[in-house]
């Protein structure tokens, strides 16, 4: 009986030795595949599987080689703008040669009076690289479309482009506030993509979207109580951005920036790693944006939390501050892909609630109520293709053509008032 035992026992060390080793053969053999099989950038950042894994690395090199080419350079697109964060520069046009801007930083090839003429309507619209029209001619995109539309119904329309590649709701608003309202727009249209509420948490562009080409920080809003409070501005001139970066974990900005988490900047020992590192990565409760694979999903869209309280109280304050100048203010809500094949199966949105807030509360465009006629991807290129472009210029004379006749009227009305006290 104790031989056999003895034997039982033997035969089960042996195969847990054997199962030992097995397993650290295969953790071996997963850590060899995730090494060589991932890539490190010049930040050293490693990727693998397109994933960045922890410890997560500023992006300082990008940023450096990116600033001292700024600096160099008197035709870049955009510039740096301390109010702003970043603008359009005046004059220019881009290197592809896709986009050209006026005399006052607008994607447009007409200079506009800062006095309206009397007897036309102007419509000022403000957004991101959606509304800007990116990746796209001028002449396909939906402000220019929307412009066109509305002539060939006999109407007097200018659409001015204020829409910036990049921005969030909060540097719309600020680009209203500083420039838009100087040229009396009798109607202001803001184009809202839902991903604009991860960028009003932004101070840092690079931390919330690595590679995005944009070496700068921007200003942004934070609530206190129910007053909106505008942080880092002006913004950090270019030539400290490198720096900014190498210590960030110690800057003041380093508390505004929702999208840094400094625990996911330390270098743990346990995330020499690049296995574990890749496995914890995948268990974490993270969703990757249109922009960035980093962003936390759970509960961000609450309507009671801060992400959307501040969205929300932006855009208030922005229809407020349109409203007292006489103008009307209209939400052109700009679906994404994702959303787009959602709403066509009826599938749930997590952001719904907050959709629905801004349709009870402010006059909203739903574009995608006509996006039905072809698959998805036919209005898509990188931004949107022209037929999605169309589709949201159709979207929008629908519901505001009636609005123009009646400022158009109007301003008939005021022209022969004018010349008549001549």
């Amino acid at each position: 009986m104790a031989e056999g035992g003895s034997e039982v026992s033997r035969r089960a060390i042996t195969n847990l030795t054997v199962l030992i080793i097995s397993v650290l053969v295969s953790l071996l053999i997963g850590e060899i595949i995730v090494r060589i099989g991932g890539e490190t950038d010049e930040n050293g950042q490693f990727y693998f599987m397109d994933r960045p894994l922890k410890p997560y690395e500023l992006p300082v090199s990008d940023t450096e080689e990116l600033i001292d080419a700024y600096l160099e350079s008197t035709t870049s697109y955009h510039m740096y703008d301390p109010r702003l964060g970043w603008n359009i520069r005046p004059e220019v046009q881009s290197e592809d040669g896709l986009y050209r801007s006026n005399a006052t930083g607008l994607r447009s090839d007409v200079e506009y009076d800062l006095t309206r003429p009397p007897d036309v309507v102007r419509i000022a619209i403000f957004g991101d690289s959606f509304t800007h029209g990116s990746d796209q001619p001028l002449e396909e995109s939906w402000g220019y479309l929307l412009e066109k539309r509305l002539r060939d119904q006999g109407l007097d329309v200018e659409v001015m482009n204020f829409g910036v590649g990049g921005y969030g709701t909060d540097q719309a608003f600020l680009r209203w506030k500083y420039e838009g309202s100087q040229y009396s727009p009798q109607l202001v249209l803001l184009g809202f993509r839902v991903e604009n509420v991860f960028r009003n948490l932004n101070v840092v562009r690079s931390i919330y979207r690595p590679g995005s080409g944009i070496p700068f920080s921007k200003p942004r809003f934070v609530l206190e109580g129910e007053t909106l409070e505008l942080v880092n501005s002006p913004t950090v001139p270019p030539e400290e951005m490198p720096a900014l970066l190498g210590d960030f974990v110690n800057s003041p900005l380093a508390d505004l920036e929702y999208h840094f988490q400094s625990e996911d900047y330390t270098h743990y020992w346990w995330l020499n790693s690049r296995l574990l590192s890749f496995a914890l990565e995948l268990g974490e409760e993270t969703k990757a944006t249109d922009s960035s694979p980093r962003v936390r999903r759970e509960g961000f869209f609450d309507l009671d939390g801060e992400p959307v309280q501040l969205t929300l109280k932006i855009i208030e304050d922005f229809e407020v501050d349109v409203e007292a100048q006489g103008a009307e203010f209209v939400i052109v809500y700009l679906p994404t892909k994702q959303y787009l094949r959602d709403y066509r199966k009826d599938r749930p949105i997590e952001y719904a609630d907050l959709l629905a807030y801004l349709d009870e509360h402010h006059t909203v465009v739903h574009p995608e109520k006509n996006m039905f006629g072809q698959p998805v991807h036919a209005y898509w290129d990188k931004h949107y293709s022209f037929d999605g472009s169309k589709a949201i210029s159709k979207a929008i004379d629908k519901q505001i053509s009636d609005q123009v006749s009646v400022l158009m009227t109007a301003s008939d009305a005021d022209s022969r008032e004018a010349q008549s006290t001549r």
